[in-house]
């Protein structure tokens, strides 16, 4: 069986409820989507690289009003690879890597279940003193429509192992993102 953190697992079923949710019919879709189905505006895609690796999947955006977050997420059908980004806002700019409970800033995990890896955006200088240091990196958002319209952008940033003490490995993620949004 796989490993996944407890942390993570959490963002995987919210992901696994909205890949669910973008796939309802049509008719399920709200009346003031200013998509037209059917054309090539209608397609809700995040393509990223990973060390030179290329991903391309579809995925979903989700604002939760009551911590002020949007959190992106894709999931390829096989469950292989994820990518979640969360940041602080529900505003088109820049936000740098950091706690994503914070406002400017986002934090980005990309999980490789082939592997079991985990990448995030912290890691520890020195184990014996403890302390996350933030990477560099940033996500920027371009647009931010309302549920049934789209949350576009771009990022760009190092991971690092999230077994931060038994591992310096890292990897470098970048890409871009139209994703729909299915909820507040």
């Amino acid at each position: 069986m796989k490993k996944i953190s407890i942390i993570h697992f959490g963002w995987l079923l919210l992901l696994s409820i909205l890949i669910g949710a973008c796939s309802k019919s049509e008719a399920d879709k709200p009346e003031s989507s200013p998509i037209t189905p059917g054309s090539n505006e209608d397609k809700s895609v995040i393509n990223w690289t990973v060390d030179g690796a290329s991903y391309s999947f579809g995925g979903n955006a989700i604002y939760s009003p009551s911590v002020d977050k949007v959190s992106l997420g894709s999931l390829d059908d096989d469950n292989n690879y994820q990518i979640d980004i969360v940041f602080k806002g529900n505003k088109e700019g820049q936000f740098k890597m950091g706690n994503s409970n914070e406002a400017g800033k986002a934090s980005i995990v990309f999980m490789n279940m082939i592997s079991e890896k985990e990448y995030v955006n912290t890691y520890v200088e020195d184990c014996q003193q403890g302390g996350f240091v933030y990477t560099e990196g940033e996500v920027n958002i371009t647009r931010v429509g309302k549920v049934g319209d789209y949350i576009e952008g771009n990022f760009s940033a190092t991971l690092y192992d999230s077994d931060h003490c038994n591992s310096k490995a890292h990897v470098k993620v970048k890409g871009q993102f139209k994703l729909l949004r299915v909820g507040s």
